[in-house]
């Protein structure tokens, strides 16, 4: 500790000299008398503050730079004076401490201080503290950027932020701020507000008016700050803000849904504001803003829901007294609105609900009520007493539930005629469980075809082919003939001969009239494609070779395929179908003619298969896809427009899909060598016959094979199948002049039993009938067939027209073809 006479000696010494001529004993006792001061040496400090006084004294700038720097580390009220009264700056960063305390601070410092601005927030002497927050207030933008940089917790996302930044005293400041944050800290602040909802946030957001640009924020903060509702309202922005008018209590709610009313406003139409209501209900806090401001959707029908979900009976009951609208509106409703509506009626406590789910016409929605509403509906007429409405309901359900409801009858009620009261009493005498042992049984034992018939021609047959609009059948014979068989009369309406050839294929395609395709041995011999109508045959195209194929391409026209390598595509049976070389499809005709063609149902597809698979459109413009097999196709069906059947003469099915530009094998099954290939669409099969006339039936998008029919004897070898277009008639030719025909709808008897009674038709009960006559059943299988035709013939004793079923001539008939 130096001595006041020390400390003033060596000040003299120090001053000796005169600014850079100060000699080395004058530096050295400078260095140590400012040392001593730093120390807080009393007596150092003393002498330093009267040179500050001293103005003639050669050190009196030294030591206004030694006080500023020494209080600004020590803090000393003495020095404290000086500096303020003399405006004294320290050295460094330290000179930002005198600056501030000076006001000075923004002609001081640099955007790479921005840390140290940040800590003079919390300085220990008030003034500097005010200088820095004063400097800030004032500061450009790129020293406001600067001083974000350095704001705590910015970067840290805010579920693991250490503290609350916006708190910081310097993020106080900034937030306040006149200047914009840089886009990374105008995200997090939007991050923040979405997060918090801080009020000081929301008035600088709202201030800047500038949307952030991150992905997590940009949609919100936009909804928050566009003034232009217009905009907000577009595709792009209008789920968001209806989704931020839900995030009550969140502020941005308020602000959607003050932006929502003005752009409804604004609005000529409804859409707006019957989405805003379509939203309203599945979200409360919308549903209470529709309230509040009388918002509901223009269509009366959805405003009468609207009302149930949103809780505003009132307004129900002044719109839909009678409840007519919201019925109409359950019944068009998908199961879970079903659902919310149900609960929304139930508090509602003054609906009819048995009116409202079942309407006006009950028996005619119950196809659309599920097993809950079903069971509601039936428990509330029998507790009403309403017998004839629960047994106008009975004769609606599947026979399963019909007996389950019997139960719900009392009071010895009966139905009025003895028809019906016939009916109940079998329906109430019926065991559940007999009804499901006999269903399980029926399933298990009932064949998916049966044959019907069997007609004898003399000759060989080599295709045949079903009518689209009538029962009939045409026939290709080997013996240069064909004709068409009326299946109901089991006679020859018509006859054909004269033929160059014999006639491979043919093709029904209508109105009493069919194609006939010739086909040959020799590639030279001429071969005809006859359209065959009214005793009369007219020639529609002839061509060197056979016509290998020929298969429908949507209702009128065809498609063939020919040994000289071509494509036919018929536009009508009226003109002569286009020529399309094979070589625009990119094969070799004299290689790889088509030795079969398929269409897809509506002839948007083709496929021309031989050695090549080729899936083509309509038009055969181009190739669509390509695909390869070991051996030659010989058949081949079309299922959909992107799946296809093929099969070799050995009998290996083939199940390709169409995927980019490929045809993919994606099942197979194998018969018995190949008799004929057909799909029935209307089933979902596929059906194959082996050269003994096996039926195989396969579901037709796995190849699983799902049952098998054994042939009638005698038949011979099975040369072509073809399915009825509805598909309730298969038949198959054989080379020994053989056609049998299978009834496909007696195959759906079990199904029938499940079904429900308001589905059904006439028809049905002769499937039923004609099912009977074919197939004998005993048991508790019986007993289940017995109760339905029971209950179908109670439905349609009043029909004139019984049955719109076709019924074909069973059994054996000869018919002289050749």
């Amino acid at each position: 500790m130096l001595s006041e006479r020390r400390a003033r000696r060596m000040a003299q010494r120090a001053a000796a000299g005169n600014g850079e001529d100060f000699g080395f004993w004058a530096k050295r006792a400078w260095r140590k008398l400012a040392a001593a001061a730093w120390e807080t040496d009393q007596s150092a400090l003393n002498v330093l503050c009267t040179i500050v006084g001293d103005t003639g004294s050669p050190r009196r700038q030294d030591a206004l730079d030694l006080i500023a720097t020494t209080w600004v580390f020590r803090r000393l009220p003495q020095l404290r004076e000086h500096v303020v009264g003399h405006q004294a700056m320290a050295h460094g960063h330290a000179r930002l401490v005198t600056a501030a305390l000076h006001g000075q601070l923004a002609q001081h410092w640099t955007a790479q201080e921005a840390n140290i601005v940040r800590k003079m927030l919390s300085d220990a002497d008030p003034d500097v503290q005010a200088g820095a927050v004063s400097a800030i207030r004032a500061a450009d933008s790129a020293m406001v950027h600067a001083l974000w940089t350095v704001v705590p917790g910015m970067s840290a996302p805010l579920e693991h932020a250490s503290h609350r930044w916006w708190e910081d005293p310097l993020a106080t400041i900034l937030i306040s701020h006149r200047v914009s944050p840089p886009s990374s800290n105008l995200d997090h602040m939007w991050r923040t507000w979405i997060t918090n909802a801080g009020e000081s946030m929301w008035v600088a957001l709202s201030n800047w008016r500038i949307p952030g640009t991150a992905q997590d924020v940009r949609t919100l903060s936009m909804i928050a700050v566009e003034p232009d509702v217009t905009r907000l309202t577009e595709s792009d922005l209008r789920p968001a803000l209806l989704e931020s008018a839900s995030r009550a209590p969140h502020p941005i709610a308020e602000i959607a849904q003050a932006k929502i009313l003005d752009a409804i406003r604004r609005s000529t139409g409804h859409e707006l504001a019957d989405e805003v209501c379509e939203a309203a209900t599945q979200q409360p806090v919308l549903a209470a803003f529709c309230r509040r401001h009388k918002l509901a959707p223009a269509d009366p029908v959805r405003r009468a829901a609207f009302f149930i979900l949103t809780q505003q009976p009132e307004q129900l009951q002044a719109l839909d007294p009678d409840g007519s609208l919201l019925s109409l509106a359950y019944a068009t409703a998908d199961p879970q609105t079903r659902k919310r509506l149900q609960k929304g009626m139930l508090t509602s406590g003054s609906l009819d609900l048995v009116k409202v789910l079942a309407g006006e016409d009950r028996r005619g929605r119950l196809h659309l009520m599920s097993d809950e509403e079903i069971k509601y509906l039936t428990e509330q007429l029998a507790a009403r007493a309403a017998w004839e409405e629960l047994w106008r309901i009975v004769l609606e359900m599947p026979m399963a539930r019909s007996i389950r409801l019997m139960q719900l009858f009392a009071g010895g009620w009966l139905p009025r005629d003895d028809d019906s009261r016939e009916l109940f009493t079998r329906l109430a005498s019926f065991s559940h469980i007999r009804l499901e042992s006999g269903t399980k049984e029926l399933h298990g034992i009932w064949p998916v075809a049966v044959p019907q018939a069997r007609i004898k021609f003399h000759g060989r047959i080599n295709d045949v082919s079903f009518a689209p609009d009538a029962p009939q059948l045409a026939v290709a014979g080997s013996s240069r003939v064909a004709g068409i068989v009326d299946l109901t009369q089991a006679r020859l309406t018509e006859r054909y001969d004269g033929f160059a050839s014999s006639v491979g294929r043919v093709l029904h395609l209508g109105a009493g009239m069919f194609l006939a395709a010739e086909r040959t041995n020799r590639k030279d011999h001429e071969c005809r494609v006859i359209r065959c109508a009214d005793q009369k045959r007219e020639t529609l195209i002839q061509l060197p070779g056979s016509i290998t194929s020929l298969a429908p391409a949507g209702p009128g026209r065809f498609v063939a395929g020919t040994r000289s390598g071509e494509l036919l595509i018929g536009a009508s049976a009226f003109v002569a179908p286009t020529r399309v070389p094979m070589t625009r499809l990119e094969a070799d005709p004299e290689y790889d003619w088509p030795r079969t063609v398929a269409a897809d149902p509506q002839g948007q597809r083709l496929a021309v298969l031989g050695r090549t698979l080729i899936l083509t459109d309509g038009s055969a413009a181009g190739v669509l896809g390509r695909g390869f097999q070991h051996t030659v196709v010989a058949r081949a069906v079309m299922l959909t427009a992107d799946l296809l059947a093929a099969s070799d003469q050995n009998g290996n099915i083939n199940l390709l899909r169409h995927q980019r530009h490929v045809l993919r094998p994606i099942a197979g099954a194998s018969v018995a060598g190949l008799g004929g290939l057909a799909a029935i669409p209307s089933r979902q099969h596929l059906v194959a016959a082996d050269r003994a006339g096996q039926l195989s039936f396969y579901d037709q998008t796995t190849l699983k094979l799902t049952s098998q029919i054994a042939c009638p004897p005698g038949g011979g070898h099975a040369t072509s199948v073809h399915a009825g277009a509805r598909g309730d008639f298969l038949a198959v030719g054989y080379d020994s002049g053989h056609a049998d025909i299978y009834d496909l709808r007696i195959g759906d008897v079990p199904s029938l039993v499940t079904r429900s009674l308001s589905s059904m038709v006439p028809a049905h009960l002769g499937v039923l009938a004609a099912a009977r006559r074919v197939r004998a059943v005993s048991g508790p299988p019986a007993e289940v067939l017995d109760l339905l035709q029971a209950c179908l013939e109670h439905r349609f004793r009043f029909d004139i027209e019984i049955s719109e079923t076709v019924t074909i001539a069973t059994g054996e008939y000869d018919i002289a073809l050749a």
